[in-house]
């Protein structure tokens, strides 16, 4: 199979991008070779559990330009090596977007939230917007955390006070920085 190269853009925090992860796979297996550019700490991982096989910092000034009105010629350059481009944004009228949408003709805007009360959730609404007829090979998304990361968050635990492996641990997420995310964390933890 040949390996199309593809190129995602995705500068949304760590739970953001989970949500995304079922979007990431479905591009992949279409694909056969994923760039993405994000957020350093999560592309990292991404990259270092093998679900995309180069990461960039969106910090990087490689991607300054593309948020002004013409990108640099290292930007395209870069960027031209790529057969398709994937942007996820909050916004359809991106001048990100239009900007890598310049460079590479094949490129697609995948919004990252419904508008309205729209009551579906968030990886379902992004893949629909890929076309993805069998959205269940990619809803469950199991993430093989590598032993180095691992091993990093045991010593943080370890440092915060947390030395007992027998007790069971729960992580608690209930939103993605939104104010009643907060609002509800402080009702469930004192």
């Amino acid at each position: 199979m040949l390996k199309r190269k593809t190129f995602i853009h995705h500068g949304g925090a760590l739970g953001d991008l989970l949500l995304s992860l079922p979007c990431v796979r479905a591009i992949k297996a279409d694909s056969g070779y994923i760039h993405l550019a994000g957020r350093p700490d999560v592309v990292g991982l991404l990259r270092d559990a093998s679900v995309v096989d180069e990461a960039s910092s969106t910090d990087s000034c490689l991607y300054a330009s593309l948020y002004t009105e013409r990108a640099e010629e290292k930007t395209a350059e870069f960027l031209a090596q790529f057969e398709r481009a994937f942007v996820f944004t909050t916004r359809g009228e991106s001048l990100l977007a239009a900007n890598i949408g310049m460079i590479v003709p094949r490129t697609e805007t995948i919004i990252t939230v419904p508008c309205g009360e729209t009551r579906t959730h968030v990886a379902h609404f992004r893949l629909k917007q890929l076309g993805v007829h069998r959205e269940q090979d990619y809803l469950v998304t199991k993430l093989d955390i590598p032993s180095a990361y691992t091993e990093k968050a045991k010593n943080s635990l370890v440092k915060a006070g947390y030395a007992d492996d027998r007790r069971p641990l729960i992580a608690l997420h209930p939103g993605s920085g939104s104010g009643e995310s907060a609002g509800l964390l402080k009702t469930i933890l004192p």
